[in-house]
């Protein structure tokens, strides 16, 4: 994926955005606050496609449900598995 990826290229319901950066294939959304210790799920939109290294866009064409995952000291984890829905 390119790293021209911006926070306008995401919403996450409930959240505001902050950044969006790539590490290869590993797109790490960042939020303006921690994700509530009661939520187990956050609802994740991609609003414009991104384009990857050999010029193809792609967009999902839903949202999708990413289950949050928090580490030891009860703070948001790197990331968690995502499902269409």
């Amino acid at each position: 994926i390119k790293d021209s990826i911006t926070a306008r290229d995401f919403e996450v319901s409930g959240y505001t955005v902050k950044s969006v950066t790539v590490d290869g294939n590993v797109v790490t959304i960042t939020l303006t606050e921690e994700i509530k210790d009661t939520a187990k799920t956050v609802k994740l939109t991609q609003k414009y496609a991104v384009e990857d290294e050999d010029g193809n866009e792609f967009k999902l064409d839903k949202q999708v449900t990413v289950n949050v995952v928090k580490d030891e000291g009860g703070e948001g984890g790197d990331g968690g598995e995502g499902s269409e829905g």
